[in-house]
């Protein structure tokens, strides 16, 4: 339900077009997802006005078919229920678009659990859905959303899903009030410091990397990564074709490794290792857990961000692997750089 004992606020929220698509989190036993058909608005309208989104089902019904309805085609790929065990829908979200600027863009709505099966992972599994759904339907674009303080337990499980509070841009013409919604946030434990609002815990998909491999003294790693990615780089075209070509991925294990494992491999992701060029190496990353933060600052700041992060797992009560791969991912050059720090399983 909504929170309406704080004042009410918009919340823009963004997720970079950078960060793959993380593996669904399942539904609950007894759970199944199914797509809007012809008549399931009724039930969009029932879970829309039980969370108080809607003073009444005739008004969300109504809201439905002047917004949705003329765009059925489009409803039948993108807004997606959740069903119990008898079939009934009993929880929704919506994969859809704004225009902003005469652009139109990716942007989830109306997330939504009925206060009956609240509680149970639903929205957490639903908004994995509709990432799903947005990288068939919007590869590689920004995700937007729009949100309110009174819905700041959401806001928890964006954050989560890798959805940062946006300062002051905004889509679809919403009003950006962050400034008088971070007070709320933040008494709410929402977020705390610049740096705790961008730490998260994320699931990464099995990754095939090809790339070239450094070894050398811990000084000289600051200088040799750069100048490795700008070969590889170059050297692109003897690859084939990179998931996202624009996307430099660095692999590295942190501590205790074996001589197989030595060094820094500065990579790009394949869908398949093929024949791997003269003097390049392949490695495959697997699904894992991990905590992610962007860094701010220099190269040879980054060690920072990592001690930083570090506190953060910490505090949280997770515990690093550090016999794992870790991944440093960032454009070509080092631009956005986010770190991911690889937890143990059983801590997640």
């Amino acid at each position: 339900m909504l929170d309406q004992s704080v004042p009410y606020y918009n919340v823009v929220m963004k997720r970079s077009a950078e960060l793959p698509v993380p593996p669904r989190p399942e539904l609950p036993a007894g759970y199944s997802f199914a797509f809007y058909s012809e008549g399931k608005e009724a039930d969009w309208a029932r879970i829309e006005a039980s969370v108080g989104e809607f003073d009444s089902e005739a008004d969300a019904l109504l809201y439905f078919q002047k917004e949705y309805m003329p765009h059925r085609e489009e409803l039948a790929r993108r807004l997606v229920f959740a069903l119990d065990s008898g079939g009934c829908p009993v929880a929704t979200v919506t994969a859809w678009r704004n225009d902003t600027d005469g652009t139109s863009g990716p942007s989830l709505h109306w997330l939504a659990v009925h206060p009956g099966h609240q509680g149970r992972g639903l929205g957490r599994a639903l908004i994995g859905k509709c990432l799903e759904l947005f990288g068939g339907t919007d590869p590689g674009r920004d995700i937007w959303l729009h949100t309110q303080t009174w819905s700041h337990r959401a806001i928890g499980l964006y954050l989560q899903a890798g959805f940062r509070i946006a300062k002051s841009e905004s889509f679809g013409g919403y009003k950006n009030e962050y400034g008088l919604a971070e007070p709320i946030l933040r008494e709410k434990g929402i977020i705390q410091d610049e740096e705790e609002n961008e730490t998260r815990t994320v699931e990464l998909p099995e990754m095939k990397l090809v790339g070239i491999r450094i070894r050398c003294s811990g000084e000289e790693y600051v200088r040799r990564i750069p100048e490795a990615f700008a070969t590889l780089k170059s050297r692109l075209h003897e690859i084939g074709e990179p998931v996202e070509p624009s996307r430099q991925i660095g692999a590295y294990v942190a501590g205790d490794y074996s001589d197989e494992e030595d060094g820094y491999w500065a990579c790009v992701e394949v869908n398949a290792v093929g024949k791997v060029p003269e003097g390049m190496v392949a490695l495959t990353v697997p699904a894992q857990k991990y905590a992610a933060v962007p860094h701010r600052g220099s190269a040879e700041e980054v060690g920072n961000t990592y001690e930083n992060l570090h506190g953060w797992i910490e505090k949280q009560g997770l515990v690093r692997n550090p016999r794992a791969w870790h991944l440093e991912i960032s454009n070509w050059g080092g631009a956005d750089l986010e770190l991911f720090d690889t937890l143990e399983e059983k801590t997640f």
